[in-house]
């Protein structure tokens, strides 16, 4: 009895810091300006312009009804808002422990799974707040409650893929319950996809994305075999939590609008990353089955659980803490100690900027980045954009995100590293960081930091 009570005690010892790690490793990258530009600083900027009447900035991008509602939690707590916004994100990965917190043996397996701590990792995300809702609303599908349908109606009001996603919920919602009143359900869902993909969005894109996907699919010679390699990364989630395409193929249905996505229609590597935030359209459903499947098939070898091992070798490989073998790599973004030493590398020029901004003076600057060196003071920037060096700085050109070139104003202020990775998405990328333009002065340097105005 002594025996089992000690090695509960060390279990949930264990258990209970890794917790703890989830959520301050975040917190502690973004107090150590290693936030990215990309996306969480253009996240903050959005928030801020929307508070000060701007509300079309909620689908300049994306369809994103929800940031309306964070504006006006903005305007309460300024920008403290942003740690909330964190502390969040990693409440709401951490969500399936509240939902299966009596199942231990889960309990230890998702808190390792590996693609959620990057997710954590890569500042914040509107999927992640989707991720409890669709747990909810398959935990009341399957209870036939006649509330799941007004759970799934808050989906859409995150973000546009989740409308599409919706659309496959109710299918799956049908298949299941035989619900009478599916058709009303179903063509309101889908009048808010129309809505949002045919009224809302080409307005602003001008139908862009449906034009790369097909040049994509029509012009590309390796498209099948791109195809193959995205969807090889599905086995990953699959093997780990034990997926069986054939017992949970209903629940398989919600995988669709993944599917296409994350891996048809788009060029985009990281979309099918299992790092990447789109991976949680995906995620809830596979967690949902494992979680609520009662004899989880074991492939044995030898009286050996292959499973379990191939599980432990992910998370001695993947997880991104120091005791992982890519920690150290060039591979991993994300290094404790180098946020742990910028804590201090950085106040000065966090000093540096409370002073400049005296008087709110950023409100009115157009301001360049590099990533991986946000600080929040820029969010109350008129504009904010990033610095990529592939695209070469030359007169008034400066490239946002998406690489459009923009050459009707030169920003007022830049924000680069000789000694950090320009951008950290993109490993040609090469740390020549130096700004040779007569019209900017250098203002503020030192190890990390390179800061230019814009001359008078």
């Amino acid at each position: 009895m002594h025996k089992i009570y000690k090695k509960n005690l060390l279990l949930n010892l264990i258990f209970f810091s890794f917790v703890i790690i989830f959520f301050s490793i975040p917190l502690l990258k973004y107090l150590s300006v290693n936030a990215n530009v990309a996306d969480f600083g253009f996240f903050q900027n959005e928030i801020f312009l929307i508070s000060d009447g701007f509300y079309w900035r909620a689908f300049h991008d994306h369809i994103n009804f929800i940031s309306i509602a964070f504006s006006f939690i903005y305007k309460i707590f300024g920008q403290n808002f942003f740690i909330f916004i964190l502390i969040l994100q990693s409440f709401c990965l951490l969500s399936p422990l509240l939902f299966y917190k009596k199942n231990k043996k889960f309990l230890f397996l998702y808190l390792f799974f590996p693609p959620i701590w990057y997710i954590n990792l890569n500042d914040f995300h509107y999927e992640t707040l989707a991720y409890p809702i669709i747990l909810l609303n398959l935990y009341l599908i399957n209870k036939n409650s006649r509330y799941s349908f007004f759970v799934l109606l808050i989906l859409p009001l995150i973000k546009e893929t989740y409308a599409v996603l919706s659309v496959f919920i109710l299918i799956y919602d049908y298949l299941i319950n035989r619900n009478r009143l599916f058709l009303v359900k179903f063509s309101f869902v889908i009048t808010i996809c129309l809505i949002y993909f045919f009224v809302i969005l080409p307005g602003f894109h001008q139908g862009k994305e449906l034009n790369d996907t097909v040049n994509f699919i029509i012009k590309n010679s390796n498209f099948s075999y791109i195809i193959l390699l995205k969807v090889s990364t599905l086995f990953f989630i699959y093997i780990y939590f034990n997926f069986d395409l054939k017992k949970d193929k209903l629940i398989f249905i919600n995988h669709i609008p993944y599917l296409l996505i994350a891996i048809f229609l788009t060029n985009n590597h990281g979309y099918s990353s299992f790092s990447n935030h789109y991976f949680l359209i995906i995620l809830p459903f596979v967690v949902y089955a494992y979680a609520n499947n009662k004899n989880v098939i074991k492939f044995n070898f030898l009286s050996f659980d292959v499973l379990s091992f191939l599980r432990v070798i992910s998370i001695i490989i993947f997880l991104p803490l120091p005791f992982s073998l890519i920690y150290y790599t060039d591979l991993n973004n994300y290094k404790i100690h180098d946020y742990i030493d910028d804590l201090n590398k950085t106040k000065y020029f966090k000093n540096f900027i409370k002073k400049y901004d005296y008087g709110n003076v950023l409100l009115n600057k157009n301001v360049v980045i590099q990533n991986t060196l946000y600080h929040p003071y820029f969010h109350k920037s008129k504009s904010l954009k990033l610095f990529n060096q592939n695209n070469l700085y030359k007169n008034a050109e400066y490239t946002s995100f998406r690489n459009v070139h923009l050459v009707d104003i030169k920003p007022d202020l830049i924000l680069i590293s000789e000694s950090k990775k320009c951008f950290n998405l993109d490993k040609s990328c090469k740390n020549v960081n130096l700004l040779n333009d007569q019209d900017y002065e250098l203002i503020y340097k030192d190890s990390i930091f390179n800061l230019y105005e814009l001359k008078n």
